[in-house]
C-alpha cells in the first residue's frame, strides 16, 4: 500500500493512480545534473481532506491561500516502509463540470529538495559569521601560517588595485621595496578554504556535510576560494571620513619667498586618521587613489616691485618634488580652487608658496573633501564580501569543476568524484528480474568537441596570455578522432584562476633590469582598473618560501613570501598540482602534470567513450526491497554483463522498472611525463589499447596537453611560431610584471654612462658592460668584456638594446649579428635614447653585438653612452 504525506498530513490517493519514481545520476553531456530522485507528475483527488491540505487552491477568491511557488515537505511510504523524503510541487487543479476534480503534483527527492531549499538564495544569505575576524596585522600574518581560524581563512598577497612595482633604492610609484609603500592590511583580501565554503552552504540548507569524501584530504586542505563582491580593495563605509581634514592658518604670513616654502597650519578639524601633520604641513596618503582637495588663500597686500607683476604661486609637491601649480594669485582678497591628485599609498603631499616680490597672506585653508579608505581595524564580515552568486550556481560549479556528484546518505550529504564513486559501488545481481527480450544496445554518441575551461579573467596578464596563445589560460579543447560525432561536451568552471607571474626589477626610468622571485598576480585590466573575478581558486599552504628579493608587508621588511597560485608549489615540479585543466608552465618553466583534467576527468572520459561502451535500455520487475536498497553507485549484473545506472523509473504500484544503463569499461591511463617544458607521451595512453576510441591520433593528445612537436620533441604550446613570440612583460604606468610561459632563459647586460669614441667609418662595438644578470638555464652566454651574446646550440632568440646618448647628433645604432645589421636606426638630435628589438636565429658560431657609427663624416666623435643589452631564448 502506498501512502503520501504532505507536511505530515496523509494525502488521499486515487485507487488506480500509478506513481512512478525516477532515480537519476547524470546525463553524459549534461555534467551539471546530479544524483536525484523525482516522480512523474501524478494526480490526487480533490477530496475534503486534500482540499484542506491545499487550502482550496481552486478558489481564487481565497487570500493568503496555498503558495505553489514554495516547497512543502513530503514523504512516500510503501507498506509502511519509508521510500522517499523530499518536497512536492503543486502544478495545478483539474475541473469536471465546474467542480475541482484533482490536484496535479510532482514529488522531488532529497537532492532536488536541496535546490528547492536554496531557491534564489545567494552566497550572501549563508551564515558565514564563524569566519568573521578583525582586519589587523596579527590576523593577516597568522593566516599565512595557517593558524587564523584553524586555517579556514587566508590572505593571499596579491595586487588588487595598485599595480605594484619592485625597485631597490628607486623612488617609483607603488614600490613595495620602499618603507611605507609595501603591502598593508587594506591592500589585501581574505579568502576561505573551498571545502569549508561547501560545508557552510550545506549547513545553510539544514544538513551536515560528510567529512569523508571528495573534499577530504591534502588536496582540498590547501585549496582556497577568493570571494569578490567588488573588484579592488575592501571598504568599510564607516571609515570614509577618516582621511579627510580641514586645516586653517589664521596667523598673518609676510613672505618674500623666492623658492617654494611649505605652508603649515594652526588648527585642523577631521583628520581622524592622522594623515595630516599640521606642524610640518605634510599629508601622507594612506591609500592609492584619487584625492579631492580645496585650497583658499587671502592676500592682504603685495609689495610693489619695479618691472614685476606681483603674484603669489601656490603649488603642490609630492614626495618633495614639484607636482603642479594649483593657482596663481595676482590681486588682494580671497581666492579659492578645487583640485585633485592621483597619488599612491605612502606619498607625502605638501602645499607650498612662492612670492618673490613679497606679500602679506592674511589666512589660508587646505581641505581634503574625498579620500580613499579601507578596512584596517574593522571586522571582516564574510557575508558582505561574498559576490551575488546563487548558492545553487556555486554548488553546481564545484560539482562541475571536480566531476562530482552529491547525494544524501544517512541524513548527511556526501560529495564524491563520479569515477571514484562508481568504483566504490558494490555489484547486485538482477538477472532474474530483467526481461532481456526487449533490451536495446546503442552506441555511445561521441561529442565532436570536448572542452574544459575556467571562467574568463579580465586582468592584464590573462588578456595577454589569450592574445598570445589564442586560448584562455588553463583551458583544454580536443576533437575525438572518429568519423561520426554528435553534439559537444563543454565544461566551464565558474571559478577564475590567475596566470603565474612575478614582479620585475625596475630602475627609476621604469626600465626592467631583472626579475624578482615574488609571485604577485596583478589583478588590474589594461586600463589599470581593478579586474578581479567574483570567485577565484588558488592553492595556498602554510609554508612560506624564502624570497631572495625582500619586500615590505604589514609594516616590516620580509624575506619570505606566502605562495598562493594556480600551482601548489612556487617552485613547481612535474608532479605538482595544478588548477589548470591543461598543461601549463610555471614561472620557472616547469610543467606540472597533475591537472584538473588528469586528476578528476580523464579516466571518466576514457571509460564512457571507450570502444566497448554501450547505452542499454532494459525493463523488468524489481521487488520493492531491492528498489529501496538500491545505491546509484552500484553495478547492475544481468547474466554475465555489468552496467552502471544512468536513470531508472519505478512504478511503486506494479513494481515495473524501466532502466537506462551503460557499460563502464575499466581502463587505465598513461601519464604525460614532463621535464621542464617538454612533454613525453606514454606509449599507450589507454590500457588496454583495444579500448582506445577517441585518443588514437597524436593530434588529439597534443590538444589535450597543449603541446606542439618541434624537432621530434613536444613542448607546451605557446600559441605562436617562435619568430612571432615576443617577451611577455608589462611596463604600463609603472606596473611591471613577468608572466609564466614567457622565456625562462633570459639574460641582461647593463652599461652605465661613459664616454665612447665612435668611429665615422665602421661600427664601434659597445663593450665593457658593468653587469650581467643571468636567468638562463639555457644555451646562451654573455661576455661583458666583449659585449657579445653567443650560444653553444642553435636557437631562436629575441634580442633588444636600449642606448641613451649625449654629445652630438648624427648617430646610428645597430643590432649586429656577425657584423651585419639586423636592425638599425639613425638619429639626428644631440641627445636622447633609442630601443631596437629583433627576432633572429642564433647559430653556435654566431655572435650578437650592439654597434654605433657616427654618420656626420670626418673624424670620430666622442659620445656619452649608456646601454642595456638583453636576450631571450625562445621555445
Amino acid at each position: 500500500m502506498i501512502a503520501l504525506y504532505i507536511d505530515g498530513k496523509y494525502v488521499e490517493l486515487f485507487d488506480d493512480e500509478n506513481i512512478t519514481l525516477t532515480k537519476q545520476v547524470r546525463n553524459f553531456k549534461d555534467v551539471t545534473s546530479v544524483v536525484s530522485d523525482y516522480t512523474k507528475s501524478f494526480n490526487v483527488p480533490a477530496t475534503d481532506a486534500n482540499n484542506a491540505i491545499f487550502t482550496h487552491y481552486y478558489d481564487i477568491s481565497i487570500v493568503n491561500g496555498y503558495n505553489p511557488h514554495v516547497k512543502v515537505d513530503a514523504s512516500i511510504e510503501v507498506d509502511s516502509l519509508p521510500v522517499f523524503d523530499g518536497v512536492i510541487e503543486l502544478l495545478g487543479v483539474a475541473f469536471d463540470h465546474n467542480e475541482p476534480k484533482s490536484y496535479q503534483i510532482v514529488f522531488y527527492g532529497a537532492t532536488k529538495s536541496l535546490a528547492s531549499i536554496y531557491g534564489e538564495d545567494t552566497l550572501r544569505s549563508v551564515n558565514w559569521s564563524a569566519l568573521n575576524h578583525t582586519a589587523n596585522t596579527s590576523n593577516v600574518i597568522s593566516s599565512w601560517s595557517g593558524t587564523l581560524l584553524s586555517g579556514q581563512v587566508k590572505y593571499p598577497v596579491w595586487d588588487y588595485h595598485e599595480g605594484v612595482t619592485w625597485g631597490l633604492g628607486v623612488d617609483v610609484p607603488h614600490n613595495v621595496r620602499i618603507t611605507g609603500r609595501g603591502f598593508a592590511i587594506d591592500d589585501l583580501r581574505p579568502a576561505l578554504r573551498l571545502k569549508d565554503a561547501v560545508r557552510y552552504v550545506i549547513e545553510h540548507a539544514g544538513y551536515n556535510l560528510e567529512a569523508n569524501g571528495l573534499l577530504d584530504g591534502d588536496y582540498f586542505d590547501h585549496l582556497y576560494m577568493l570571494p569578490v563582491s567588488q573588484a579592488g580593495r575592501i571598504y568599510d563605509p564607516t571609515l570614509k571620513d577618516d582621511y579627510k581634514f580641514d586645516a586653517d592658518q589664521t596667523n598673518v604670513l609676510d613672505t618674500t619667498a623666492v623658492g617654494y616654502t611649505t605652508l603649515v597650519y594652526s588648527v585642523t578639524t577631521g583628520n581622524a586618521g592622522g594623515a595630516l601633520d599640521i606642524t610640518t604641513g605634510e599629508y601622507t596618503a594612506e591609500f592609492t587613489g584619487q584625492y579631492d582637495f580645496y585650497f583658499q588663500v587671502g592676500v592682504a597686500s603685495f609689495t610693489p616691485a619695479s618691472g614685476y607683476t606681483p603674484n603669489l604661486q601656490i603649488v603642490a609637491y609630492v614626495n618633495g618634488t614639484y607636482h603642479n601649480t594649483i593657482l596663481t594669485v595676482t590681486g588682494t582678497g580671497q581666492t579659492a580652487i578645487t583640485f585633485s591628485l592621483n597619488i599612491a599609498k605612502g606619498d607625502v603631499v605638501t602645499i607650498r608658496q612662492s612670492c618673490p616680490t613679497g606679500c602679506s597672506i592674511s589666512n589660508y585653508e587646505w581641505r581634503c573633501d574625498t579620500a580613499p579608505y579601507g578596512m584596517a581595524g574593522q571586522t571582516i564580515n564574510f557575508s558582505e564580501i561574498m559576490p551575488n552568486v546563487k548558492i545553487t550556481d556555486f554548488l553546481q560549479g564545484v560539482l562541475k569543476t571536480f566531476n562530482a556528484v552529491i547525494f544524501l546518505e544517512g541524513g548527511v550529504y556526501r560529495i564524491e568524484n563520479v569515477d571514484d564513486w562508481y568504483d566504490q559501488g558494490s555489484i547486485v545481481d538482477w538477472s532474474k528480474y530483467i526481461d532481456m527480450s526487449s533490451a536495446t544496445h546503442k552506441k555511445v554518441s561521441i561529442p565532436k568537441r570536448i572542452a574544459f575551461s575556467h571562467a574568463k579573467m579580465n586582468d592584464i596578464t590573462s588578456i595577454d596570455f589569450f592574445k598570445r596563445n589564442n586560448r584562455e589560460f588553463g583551458s583544454v579543447e580536443f576533437r575525438p578522432d572518429v568519423d561520426f560525432t554528435d553534439g559537444e561536451l563543454v565544461v566551464q568552471s565558474p571559478f577564475g584562476i590567475v596566470v603565474p607571474s612575478i614582479l620585475n626589477k625596475i630602475n627609476g626610468q621604469y626600465k626592467t633590469i631583472g626579475v624578482t622571485d615574488l609571485n604577485v598576480p596583478i589583478l588590474l585590466d589594461s586600463d589599470m582598473k581593478p579586474a578581479a573575478h567574483n570567485l577565484m581558486l588558488f592553492f595556498m599552504d602554510s609554508a612560506d618560501y624564502e624570497a631572495s628579493d625582500s619586500y615590505f608587508a604589514m609594516g616590516a621588511l620580509r624575506t619570505s613570501y606566502p605562495h598562493a597560485g594556480v600551482f601548489d608549489e612556487f617552485t613547481a615540479r612535474s608532479r605538482s598540482r595544478s588548477l589548470a585543466f591543461s598543461l601549463e608552465q610555471d614561472i620557472n618553466g616547469s610543467v606540472p602534470n597533475v591537472t584538473l583534467y588528469s586528476e578528476f576527468w580523464s579516466r571518466y572520459i576514457a571509460r564512457i567513450f571507450a570502444k566497448s561502451s554501450r547505452r542499454v535500455t532494459m525493463k523488468g520487475y524489481i521487488p520493492v526491497g531491492e528498489w529501496l536498497n538500491l545505491d546509484m553507485a552500484q553495478t547492475i549484473r544481468v547474466n554475465d554483463y555489468y552496467y552502471k545506472i544512468e536513470d531508472m523509473s519505478y512504478n511503486i504500484v506494479t513494481g515495473e522498472a524501466s532502466m537506462n544503463l551503460f557499460t563502464y569499461t575499466p581502463v587505465e591511463l598513461g601519464v604525460f611525463e614532463t621535464t621542464d617544458d617538454s612533454v613525453n607521451f606514454p606509449s599507450d595512453y589507454i590500457s588496454p589499447a583495444s579500448e582506445n576510441l577517441i585518443f588514437t591520433a597524436d593530434e588529439v593528445l597534443e590538444s589535450i596537453t597543449n603541446t606542439r612537436s618541434v624537432g621530434g620533441s613536444r613542448y607546451v604550446n605557446l600559441g605562436a611560431r617562435p619568430k612571432n613570440v615576443s617577451q611577455m612583460q608589462y611596463v604600463t604606468q609603472g606596473m611591471t610584471n613577468v608572466i609564466a610561459n614567457q622565456y625562462p632563459k633570459h639574460l641582461h647586460m647593463e652599461k652605465g654612462a661613459v664616454d665612447i669614441s665612435v668611429s665615422a667609418s665602421v661600427y664601434t662595438i659597445i663593450q665593457e658592460y658593468d653587469s650581467l644578470e643571468d636567468y638562463n638555464n639555457g644555451y646562451i652566454s654573455g661576455n661583458t668584456t666583449t659585449g657579445q651574446w653567443t650560444t653553444s646550440s642553435g636557437t631562436w632568440v629575441e634580442v633588444s638594446c636600449s642606448v641613451a646618448w649625449d654629445g652630438h647628433d648624427k648617430l646610428k645604432v645597430a643590432l649586429l649579428r656577425d657584423g651585419i645589421a639586423l636592425k638599425e636606426q639613425e638619429v639626428f638630435q644631440s641627445s636622447g635614447s633609442i630601443t631596437l628589438i629583433d627576432t633572429t636565429y642564433l647559430s653556435d658560431v654566431s655572435i650578437l653585438e650592439v654597434g654605433l657609427i657616427y654618420t656626420g663624416g670626418g673624424e670620430d666623435r666622442t659620445f656619452n653612452i649608456q646601454a642595456d643589452f638583453e636576450i631571450n631564448q625562445m621555445p
